[in-house]
């Protein structure tokens, strides 16, 4: 890995911290999971003692010359009907999403590097062809690199390298390396390993772009009869350990432009919005 590339693009990724279940403080990874699954994690798995405490990822971009954190849009949903029903979340719902998060840049070692609060949810798309949200920050005391990347507005190659840099099961930062794999729909398909939490995060181009947001990945037509996508039960230990796939699933990125392509064509912070009020609006049932 080129720790160069992952330490740079580490200045542009956000934790974005909720709040964790009640009677949880400060949880190690195996002492998080059987807080939400059945099962005690397996003694000495990877990360389980690094401390949990991400909810999702963010990436720190320009967009029409205004400065604003791009998430993925179900990161922020935070009433489960709302996930269910329809991909709507009106105003007041947005602020309260607003009011609960606090964003932090970490350095390499976990420790936090800076933190700030949510002025305003000023974008937010939950759809098929778009999960994406635009986060204004607050002012913070710290200075934000000048000038951060930007989402790709080209075709990727097939194969070209790709780099996430995120939180997965809510520990990290962590960095993973892929290749692209194919488009369709403003959809980005890679080849790399995930696990949850690692929604959200950035995956950035070998040349330092913002190749897409994780959406999530493509398990159609997978079914499990222990555990779930990221633990497998270990029946001889009873314990949970991480799901090997023997052929991995894909992992699916939303592109700020790939997606609104048909809707603006420069980079531009009100027509963005514009576009992802659409969605936000259109959709209910």
């Amino acid at each position: 890995m080129n720790d160069t590339k992952a330490i740079k693009h580490l200045d542009y990724t956000f934790s974005i911290v909720g709040t964790m279940p009640k009677g949880v403080e400060n949880p190690t990874l195996e002492e998080y999971i059987p807080t939400r699954f059945d099962k005690e994690a397996c003694p000495n798995m990877r990360f389980g003692k690094d401390q949990v405490f991400s909810h999702c990822g963010g990436v720190y971009t320009q967009i029409g010359g205004e400065n604003a954190v791009v998430t993925a849009a179900h990161c922020l949903i935070t009433n489960s009907k709302v996930l269910k029903n329809t991909s709507i979340m009106r105003e007041e719902e947005l602020q309260r999403s607003c009011d609960l998060i606090k964003l932090q840049r970490m350095n390499r070692d976990g420790s936090v590097r800076d933190v700030y609060d949510c002025e305003s949810i000023v974008a937010f798309g939950f759809k098929l062809n778009a999960d994406l949200a635009i986060i204004k920050l607050k002012p913070g005391n710290s200075q934000l690199p000048v000038d951060p990347p930007r989402f790709i507005e080209a075709e990727l190659q097939e194969n070209q390298k790709l780099m996430g840099v995120g939180f997965p099961l809510g520990v990290g930062p962590k960095y993973n390396e892929g290749k692209y794999l194919s488009a369709s729909d403003g959809v980005i398909f890679a080849d790399m390993a995930s696990l949850n939490k690692f929604s959200d995060s950035p995956v950035f181009t070998d040349s330092g772009d913002i190749a897409g947001i994780v959406h999530g990945r493509d398990m159609q037509n997978l079914t499990f009869e222990s555990g779930n996508k990221d633990f497998m039960l270990d029946e001889k230990e009873g314990c949970f350990d991480y799901r090997v796939y023997s052929d991995r699933p894909k992992l699916k990125l939303f592109n700020l432009y790939l997606c609104g392509q048909k809707h603006w064509k420069n980079d531009s912070l009100p027509v963005a919005v514009s576009y992802l009020k659409e969605i936000n609006s259109s959709s209910e049932t």
